[in-house]
């Protein structure tokens, strides 16, 4: 009976080490994309959407939604 108890507060604490580190790539991810859109100085949103000049609205709307979502707090 101990060495469930055992193995389930393992599984518990290796799951919690997981969502840590994977909120700190994401945190990792967002400063990085903002500081990629910070440091465009032009005003092309296609450059900021990393889109070509020819997506469709469909496109450019999700790409927006994807990136704000993205680096919103």
């Amino acid at each position: 009976m101990g060495e469930t108890a055992s193995a389930t507060a393992s599984t518990v604490d290796d799951d919690l080490l997981l969502k840590n580190f994977f909120a700190e790539v994401s945190k990792a991810e967002r400063d990085n994309e903002v500081a990629r859109i910070l440091s465009y100085f032009k005003l092309n949103p296609f450059e900021y959407l990393k889109l070509p000049f020819d997506s469709s609205p469909d496109d450019v709307k999700k790409q927006y939604r994807k990136l704000s979502l993205m680096v919103h707090p």
